[in-house]
């Protein structure tokens, strides 16, 4: 089945028109994937989509700019939303970005998550930090009332190449406690190695997370303090840097076809209903 699926995906051809990812299309449809072990990545993507089908759920892909409008219909229930990732505070690139949505079937947005290359050349992360362009895509100066970001993590020294930006998890209250971040955060990471070939996966994770079941059920392991998000001149979010390099992504994804969704479908509860957004 792997390798016919490999298949499909490498076949089948690339959405690459601005007005066409606008639109949410369901997962699979017209997915390529032209890098990493493909195999591997098709056959957990068929394995994580019918996952969540068998849980009431349709997955679609969509434009990043979902992830915003679906942050303003629940500000309650959001927590921070992750500056990289928000139209609303600079343009951010259809062709190499991402969301994608999971719907009951009511139409509901039961979860959330999003993603972007950034191809960073020689640049580290440290670096995109340090001059705000981590957020704003070119580096400037933020007047007081603007985000400004804080980073210190030893890592994003070294962070650079081809990298795969996934955050944005959010998952509706109603809905929290069945697993869905597991198996979303993996889509997430599996779309950036297979679409772009991508050397690292990272992400942001706020305090209060760190420690959670939520957080352990994502997958990342490695966790270095510190990254700060000031608003008005005030720390307003605090949280670390987490990361996979791509060889980490693909045995993790290897390894939890085999056991991840097992665990799922016999009930095994992750997190709690309290919880906001996990990665920003």
């Amino acid at each position: 089945m792997a390798s016919l699926a490999a298949e499909r995906f490498a076949t089948e051809p690339r959405i690459q028109d601005t007005a066409e990812r606008v639109s949410s299309i369901r997962l699979l449809d017209n997915l390529r994937l032209d890098h990493g072990p493909i195999e591997d990545l098709a056959a957990f993507l068929l394995m994580a989509d019918k996952a969540l089908s068998d849980m009431g759920i349709t997955m679609y892909r969509s434009s990043v700019s979902e992830l915003a409008r679906v942050c303003e219909m629940h500000p309650a229930s959001w927590g921070w939303f992750a500056p990289m990732l928000d139209v609303r505070i600079a343009p951010i690139d259809p062709a190499t970005s991402y969301s994608i949505i999971g719907r009951d079937q009511h139409g509901e947005v039961v979860v959330v998550q999003g993603g972007k290359l950034l191809d960073t050349g020689k640049r580290t992360v440290q670096a995109m930090a340090d001059d705000h362009s981590l957020y704003y895509g070119v580096p400037r100066n933020p007047a007081l009332h603007e985000l400004r970001c804080s980073l210190s993590a030893p890592i994003a020294s070294t962070l650079r190449g081809r990298l795969h930006y996934s955050g944005g998890l959010w998952v509706n209250p109603t809905h929290r406690g069945r697993g869905f971040p597991a198996i979303t955060e993996r889509i997430s990471r599996a779309l950036g190695l297979g679409w772009w070939g991508t050397n690292h996966t990272f992400s942001f994770v706020s305090e209060s997370l760190i420690a959670s079941p939520l957080n352990s059920l994502t997958g990342f392991k490695n966790i270095q303090p510190s990254y700060s998000i000031f608003k008005d001149g005030v720390e307003a979010y605090k949280g670390s840097l987490i990361w996979m390099d791509a060889e980490t992504v693909a045995t993790d994804l290897r390894e939890f076809c085999l056991t991840g969704f097992a665990k799922i479908d016999a009930g095994v509860i992750y997190g709690g209903r309290k919880n906001n957004s996990a990665v920003a």
